[in-house]
């Protein structure tokens, strides 16, 4: 407790920086997702957070789907698990790394293409 309590000042300084760099990964990510993915996909309008929706074709059932991401080895959540009636959607994060994510992005855009 107390050695926490004695550095929250200098931690709490941190924040500003801390947040802005992380509004700018978001930023360059939501970019770079729309830049990859939208030309086949739709990329949902995001109303902030760290995560995107993106709407892919109806090759499986969503949950199938979402395993067959996973045995490919990228995580990604059925649209149902953020109340979304739609199926085909998909929810991802925004939060890797720029370069792991633009990877990511092309390796979802030839794993769903390879379902067809």
């Amino acid at each position: 407790g107390a050695p926490v309590a004695l550095a929250l000042p200098e931690l709490l300084a941190l924040a500003p920086g801390s947040v802005a760099r992380t509004r700018e990964r978001l930023r360059v990510n939501l970019a770079t997702a729309r830049r990859v993915l939208d030309e086949q996909y739709r990329v949902r309008r995001c109303d902030g957070g760290w995560t995107f929706l993106v709407d892919v074709p109806r090759y499986l059932a969503d949950d199938d789907l979402a395993a067959a991401l996973l045995d490919a080895g990228l995580w990604a959540h059925p649209g149902w698990l953020y109340d979304l009636d739609s199926p085909g959607a998909l929810a991802l994060s925004l939060l890797p790394e720029p370069a792991t994510f633009e990877t990511g992005c092309m390796r979802l855009r030839a794993a769903v293409d390879a379902l067809a």
